[in-house]
């Protein structure tokens, strides 16, 4: 089916005709089996930025990024539509501005009355939805770092706090046994304020 076969079928319906021309919200895209872009509708120029002018005529893995293309995804959704009658999935849609979106594509194989193939693929945009998706796997991922952080320094304070006491208790130890040795005085009065640093340091690391 050329292009001009299938501007005669969408005149003659009148459903067709309205849907194609004046739905603002529904992206559609008409191919013929190799894949060549036979029409798009005003959805599609106004979600995406396309003129009929600037894709008609043009194979419609343009639409496509250009990981996709390497991967052949364009060929393989097209056989498989040719094949099944009905393929979908979800990718990037490379709008006029080279800005890609997430989208999803339904395409469906059809016929026109002289029994030759055409493909309407309809494209809803889905970015948002995976923007929303990205978000809440960051959120759980987040939770999952913070849940892990708190085990961390559970296990640290606790960890610390045997040696800490074993010292805490020596300097107590040495205080009672020398009540005031001048020759210790100064040692000991360092040692007793880096414990006070530690244990506050210790607290504040097990509230945090």
């Amino acid at each position: 089916m050329d292009q001009k076969s299938f501007s005669s079928l969408v005149e003659a319906s009148p459903l067709l005709k309205m849907i194609f021309q004046n739905a603002e919200s529904i992206s559609i895209l008409i191919v013929d089996s190799e894949g060549i872009i036979l029409d798009v509708s005003y959805g599609l120029h106004k979600c995406f930025g396309y003129t009929g002018e600037s894709l008609i005529g043009k194979n419609y893995s343009l639409l496509f990024v250009e990981e996709e293309r390497l991967r052949q995804l364009p060929e393989k959704e097209l056989k498989k539509t040719l094949e099944t009658g009905s393929s979908d999935d979800k990718g990037f849609f490379q709008k006029k501005d080279l800005k890609c979106i997430w989208v999803h594509r339904e395409s469906i194989l059809a016929k026109d009355e002289n029994g030759r193939s055409f493909i309407i693929q309809i494209i809803h945009d889905i970015q948002s939805i995976k923007l929303l998706e990205e978000l809440r796997e960051n959120h759980e991922e987040l939770q999952q770092i913070i849940k892990d952080r708190d085990v961390f320094t559970y296990m640290i304070f606790h960890d610390l706090q045997s040696p800490v006491s074993n010292i805490d208790g020596l300097v107590n130890v040495l205080k009672g046994s020398y009540p005031s040795p001048e020759e210790f005085g100064e040692v000991m009065g360092m040692i007793d304020l880096s414990m006070k640093r530690l244990k506050t340091k210790l607290a504040e690391l097990y509230i945090r």
